[in-house]
């Protein structure tokens, strides 16, 4: 919900409280019944119109109802395969397999982990994580020796 100033046609201030349907988007336009101008005497209130403008989040990206975040996955995990932690949107953490052999840029999706479809019965997109592996930058020399006869095998 949110608490919103709202100047009428006359000038008049009000204070409207307006409830957000979970799941809206950017240029959608709320109808609120009866909550608008009433100078006319004898006449019913009017309306407002209101357009949502949904602000950018520092960790998700929107895509209709899929979210889009990037994963930092350790070289070791994404040549071996392993879990990662993910947080989602709304907090919960979940573990989310990575396959043996994953490459850099991988996307891994999770279905019912995005934005909620707006009026859609708690039906949710999916939460697309993109995998960033990470490359050691400090290996001791027994580690470059260990990885050096990988690569050679």
């Amino acid at each position: 919900e949110l608490l919103a100033n709202v100047t009428l046609p006359s000038g008049k201030e009000q204070v409207i409280n307006v409830k957000i349907p979970a799941g809206v988007d950017s240029g959608t336009t709320l109808r609120l019944a009866g909550m608008g101008e009433d100078q006319i005497p004898g006449q019913p209130r009017g309306d407002i119109h209101m357009t949502i403008n949904v602000l950018p989040h520092p960790i998700f990206q929107r895509h209709g109802e899929d979210l889009v975040t990037e994963a930092h996955v350790p070289i070791w995990t994404a040549i071996l395969g392993g879990t990662i932690s993910i947080k989602t949107i709304d907090g919960k953490e979940y573990d989310m397999t990575v396959p043996e052999g994953t490459q850099f840029g991988t996307t891994l999706a999770m279905q019912g982990a995005g934005m909620p479809r707006m009026n859609g019965g708690g039906i949710r997109g999916r939460l697309l994580v993109k995998l960033n592996v990470t490359i050691p930058n400090n290996l001791t020399d027994a580690q470059k020796q260990m990885v050096k006869a990988a690569s050679q095998a």
